[in-house]
């Protein structure tokens, strides 16, 4: 099992199921190591995923290297290294918020996306709910620096709110759809744990591009699987299902876009 699948990264495999349809080619841009690319390889022909990670794209490799219509290459998303009008959908799960140009990037997105394609976006937003990083909440209010773990963990340059996420991405797209998930309650469950935990298990945590030496790695791809054990999905299952009835409110811990050319 991957350790990696936390509640909030399984509610966003579900969500960016539901929306991204189904089609020839799709573009996972900041893949990591493959997560989304295995539970859409169904969905689509052909799944590529691009990373600066050089570390997650060896280990996507290793993992997944029996699935014949899974792809992989380091890259970054100032410069996706495909050609104009190549993907019928792109999904951009919480990789803008490691961007210091987001305009560079959306950019780019829309260079690779097919006219009528689909691109699904999710970012962590600045007005979070206050059990999710409390100590960041506390310090972004009184005008501080946040510290770098929670929130603002995992090597993110820059949160924004929603509102400010929308407003700059309606340059290059149409947004068709756009929601916030995961609420108090999810964000009680995992504050902190995902920092700590992503420190203790992952080569490159930071994801930062680096050379790297395989044998030195602190995962092992025979030992990583993407499978949820259906126990736990149940769980999860019912903690969302509980977060969206009772704790649902303005304030998310992830937006969510479906947008168009």
């Amino acid at each position: 099992m991957n350790l990696r699948t936390t509640i909030t990264y399984y509610n966003r495999i579900i969500e960016v199921k539901k929306i991204i349809g189904r089609g020839d080619r799709l573009l996972n841009i900041g893949c990591g190591i493959g997560n989304f690319n295995y539970y859409l390889k169904d969905d689509y022909k052909d799944v590529y995923g691009v990373d600066i990670n050089a570390h997650d794209i060896w280990l996507a490799k290793q993992i997944t290297k029996r699935e014949k219509n899974l792809h992989y290459k380091e890259g970054s998303i100032y410069k996706i290294p495909y050609d104009n009008n190549y993907f019928d959908g792109i999904i951009c799960t919480e990789t803008l918020e490691h961007v210091r140009d987001m305009n560079k990037a959306l950019t780019e997105l829309r260079r690779v996306l097919k006219k009528n394609g689909r691109l699904v976006i999710t970012v962590p937003v600045k007005n979070f709910p206050i059990t999710y990083d409390l100590i960041n909440k506390i310090r972004i209010n009184n005008n501080k620096r946040p510290m770098p773990f929670g929130a603002y963990g995992f090597g993110h340059k820059v949160l924004y709110t929603s509102e400010e996420y929308e407003s700059t991405i309606s340059k290059y797209f149409m947004i068709k759809e756009s929601s916030l998930i995961s609420f108090g309650l999810i964000g009680c469950i995992e504050n902190y744990i995902p920092s700590i935990v992503t420190r203790l298990i992952k080569t490159n945590h930071d994801n930062k591009s680096s050379r790297f030496d395989k044998s030195k790695s602190k995962e092992r791809p025979d030992k990583i699987d993407f499978n949820i054990p259906g126990f736990l999905q149940s769980i999860y299952r019912t903690i969302i299902y509980i977060d969206n009835r009772i704790f649902k409110s303005k304030n998310g811990i992830n937006l969510i876009l479906l947008c168009r050319k």
